[in-house]
């Protein structure tokens, strides 16, 4: 039976984008709009972007409005500062998530001298003003294969990562049925709510209360979020 969930699905290859001689940038959610004008797409989620950064290359980024922003390594480290004084290395297997306030530049950094990066970046808007701690690190670990895994304090934090094997099967319950959660295949295969996403595709669903979703491919991970 077709599930009634109500979905978009934003398939890798529609994916905005933007680039330099030294970056590429590909924006899931509408990025350069936040950039321009500080608009939300996904409730607080205001986009999801999945970067590649040349060898030795920095791509500076201007927080339009107060923002959270998750840096995620997927391929090689990087090194970050922000004007306001904040600066730190971040390896794959890590995330620092950073408050920013309005108009602080954030300065991405590839330290390698002949190798290019891959990173995701992440930017919500802030919740209460309990959230306003200016850095955070996480580990992001799968020495549970097949199981979803809050990434720091479920409560605060909303992102939710796994990794599995081929057909394994899920379920994620979000806590705001009305909301919704975003998912992102950051590799490998899913069937998510009768839906067939592949690397780098994702899907936004609302209006039920738990999400089933299949792994298509070994290794395949999925990064849920909740807006």
């Amino acid at each position: 039976m077709m599930s009634a969930a109500e979905a978009t699905i934003y398939l890798a290859g529609r994916r905005g984008c933007s680039q330099t001689d030294i970056y590429r940038s590909d924006h899931t959610l509408s990025f350069e709009n936040y950039i321009r004008e500080g608009r939300g797409t996904f409730g607080n989620l205001q986009s999801l972007n999945d970067d590649t950064l040349g060898a030795g290359g920095t791509r500076l980024l201007t927080a339009r409005a107060d923002s959270i922003v998750w840096l995620i390594p997927l391929i090689g480290g990087l090194q970050y500062e922000t004007t306001a004084g904040t600066q730190a290395s971040v390896e794959p297997g890590q995330t620092h998530r950073l408050w920013l306030t309005s108009g602080t530049q954030l300065s991405i950094t590839n330290f390698y001298e002949d190798e290019r990066i891959n990173f995701l970046h992440v930017w919500f808007s802030p919740m209460p003003a309990t959230d306003a701690i200016e850095i955070k690190e996480y580990s992001i670990e799968f020495e549970q294969q097949n199981k979803l895994t809050s990434i720091g304090d479920p409560a605060i934090s909303g992102l939710y990562i796994g990794q599995y094997q081929g057909r394994a099967e899920g379920i994620c319950i979000p806590r705001d049925v009305a909301k919704g959660i975003f998912a992102f295949v950051i590799h490998g295969a899913f069937e998510i709510e009768n839906r067939l996403l592949e690397t780098r595709d994702a899907i936004a669903l609302w209006n039920t209360s738990e999400i089933a979703f299949e792994a298509l491919s070994n290794d395949a991970i999925v990064l849920f979020i909740e807006p």
